[in-house]
C-alpha cells in the first residue's frame, strides 16, 4: 500500500477552473490596459503635432502680415515723398506753394507740417495740418542738434531725401505725439538750392497703414 501513496504524492496537482479563469481575466485586462495606454499616447502625439502645426501656421501668418505691413508703410511714405517733391519743382510763387501744401496736408492725416526752406535753412513758407494742433517754437526748429537739422544735413550730404530721428512733441491741447522729420533737398545742377521739410506723426502713420494691413491678414 505504500507504493501507490508515494506515486500519488509525486504527481502534479490539477489546476482548478477558478485559477484558469483568474489568469485569463488578468491577461485580458492587461491587454486592454496596454491598448488604452497606446491610444492615449497616440492621441497625445496627435495633439502635439496639431499644436505644432497650428503654431507654425500662426508664425507664418504673422511673418506674412509683417512683410505686408512693411510694404504698405514703404508705399505710403514713397507716395507722400513724390507729392512733396512736386512742391519744390519750378519757381512757383510761395503763395501757390503754400496752397498746394495745405491741400496735401488735408488729404494726409499722417503729415503734421510742411516747410519750404532755403539753402541756409531759413524759413520761406510753411503749412500746418488742421488735425494736429501744435504750437511750434522757431528756436526749437533751428536747433542744430535737432531732428530737422540732422535730416537736412544728411540730405545735403547725400543729395537725396533723408529722415531724422523721432522725438516727442507736445500738442497745445495738452496731449502729444511722436514725430519724424523728412528732409528733401532741391538740387539744381548739383547744387542744393533749398529744402522741403515734412513732419510725420508716427502714430497716425502706423494707424493708417500698418494696422489696416495686420487686420486684413488676421481675417
Amino acid at each position: 500500500t505504500g507504493a501507490p501513496a508515494a506515486a500519488g504524492a509525486g504527481a502534479p496537482r490539477p489546476v482548478s477552473a477558478s485559477s484558469r479563469w483568474s489568469w485569463r481575466s488578468w491577461r485580458r485586462w492587461f491587454l486592454w490596459g496596454l491598448l488604452v495606454l497606446l491610444l492615449a499616447w497616440m492621441l497625445a502625439t496627435l495633439v502635439w503635432l496639431a499644436a505644432r502645426h497650428e503654431s507654425n501656421e500662426i508664425q507664418t501668418s504673422l511673418e506674412r502680415a509683417a512683410a505686408s505691413a512693411i510694404s504698405d508703410l514703404r508705399y505710403a511714405l514713397e507716395r507722400n515723398q513724390q507729392s512733396l517733391e512736386v512742391l519744390g519743382m519750378g519757381a512757383a510763387p510761395l503763395a501757390l506753394w503754400q496752397n498746394q501744401a495745405t491741400v496735401l496736408l488735408r488729404g494726409s492725416r499722417s503729415l503734421v507740417r510742411i516747410e519750404a526752406r532755403d539753402s541756409q535753412m531759413g524759413l520761406l513758407a510753411q503749412a500746418q495740418s488742421p488735425y494736429h494742433p501744435i504750437d511750434w517754437e522757431p528756436s526749437a526748429r533751428l536747433d542744430p542738434h535737432g531732428a530737422m537739422a540732422q535730416a537736412c544735413a544728411n540730405a545735403r550730404r547725400q543729395g537725396m531725401p533723408a529722415y531724422g530721428g523721432s522725438y516727442f512733441q507736445p500738442y497745445s491741447s495738452g496731449q502729444g505725439a511722436e514725430l519724424l522729420e523728412l528732409c528733401l533737398p532741391q538740387v539744381v545742377a548739383g547744387q542744393v538750392q533749398g529744402f522741403t521739410v515734412a513732419t510725420y506723426a508716427l502714430q497716425t502713420v502706423l494707424a493708417d497703414t500698418v494696422s489696416h494691413s495686420l487686420a486684413g491678414n488676421q481675417e
